[in-house]
């Protein structure tokens, strides 16, 4: 019988992570697709004027950079400590981390393009106008996989920066926005209203914006890692 230990990729963090995460985005994909679907079905189909071209779900899209935030934070600052408390090296964690952030980020992504999907549909169904039409959902489905990614290796390097350093860590903490903000600045996003989409006529050539916001999530990945791979660990609060 063989006893080699189990790849990183199929480790019991990685599988708690998921199992966790996706049931928990799943939850709130429903209660906002319900929410949007509900306000753009009924101002495409009983008001007399139509809804607007833009649409109700683009101006969620902040709310959905910063659950992914929440979750990177969740990533060091919960899960970081209870996994090694229980005998799993750092670097065997942040493996399986790093698995779980790429897959998190696509699922959360794919969810909300999903959601933008069902109110184009909504919108075609009563004839009306809408800026993103079908054929701009893959384009859209891999910038939002790239942005959440980075929003969620943001929160956690933000995370790692207050578990390390305590209060001094919060210091540290507003210049997270340098990894954030350059993404959206690289997608033709305005860092200053988060919920608007970019305006893929004023944006830099797709290819070069995808290499930029994996620089960006890579320098992350390894600013965080420079913080957890030996900071001590400490007890959870009782």
């Amino acid at each position: 019988m063989s006893t080699a230990p189990a790849p990183p990729w199929r480790g019991a963090a990685l599988r708690l992570l998921l199992r966790y995460w996706v049931r928990v985005s799943c939850v709130a994909w429903c209660v906002l697709s319900l929410v949007v679907l509900a306000m753009t079905g009924s101002s495409a189909l009983l008001t007399e004027y139509g809804p607007d071209a833009d649409g109700v779900m683009p101006s969620y899209d902040a709310w959905v950079r910063a659950y992914c935030l929440v979750i990177g934070v969740h990533l060091t600052w919960h899960s970081l400590p209870l996994h090694v408390s229980n005998s799993m090296t750092r670097r065997a964690f942040s493996r399986q981390a790093l698995v779980f952030a790429v897959a998190i980020a696509g699922f959360t992504a794919a969810l909300f393009t999903a959601g933008l999907g069902l109110e184009v549909l909504v919108y075609t169904v009563a004839d009306q106008p809408h800026d993103w039409g079908f054929a701009s959902l893959p384009s859209y489905l891999l910038e939002s996989w790239l942005v959440h990614l980075v929003w969620l290796v943001g929160g956690a390097f933000a995370a790692a920066c207050v578990y390390r350093f305590a209060s001094r860590g919060l210091l540290v903490v507003p210049f997270v926005t340098l990894l954030i903000f350059p993404g959206d600045i690289l997608l033709g996003r305005d860092s200053v209203a988060l919920g608007t989409l970019p305006a893929y006529a004023d944006q830099l050539a797709l290819g070069w914006a995808v290499l930029g916001l994996l620089g960006i999530t890579a320098v992350g990945t390894l600013l965080t890692w420079c913080l957890v791979r030996d900071v001590p660990i400490r007890p959870p609060a009782r």
